[in-house]
């Protein structure tokens, strides 16, 4: 198994934050034009350095029914939820 470039890594961890619903791989791997389309394998590999990364911090990827997602780590829900609480109405 060849290993995912950086770039590569980039590109799945901006679309992860680009979109508000989870990702499959399959998804993931059509951000690619064919011939330079990294394997399901690659792309596993970039999500699992990808959740190391972000192991400890505020934000967690996550993996889910329908892909992969990044979501607020459970640690931070209770003061982010007084922030919501607080925001004054449209």
């Amino acid at each position: 198994m060849s290993e995912i470039s950086k770039e590569n890594e980039h590109v799945i961890e901006a679309a992860l934050f680009a979109v508000n619903e989870p990702i499959s791989v399959k998804r993931m791997q059509a951000l690619y034009a064919k011939e330079d389309r990294p394997s399901v394998e690659e792309i596993r590999a970039s999500i699992a350095k990808l959740q190391d990364f972000y192991q400890g911090r505020g934000v967690e990827l996550v993996e889910v029914a329908s892909g992969y997602t990044f979501r607020i780590c459970a640690d931070y829900v209770d003061s982010l939820q007084r922030y919501w609480d607080k925001r004054p109405p449209r």
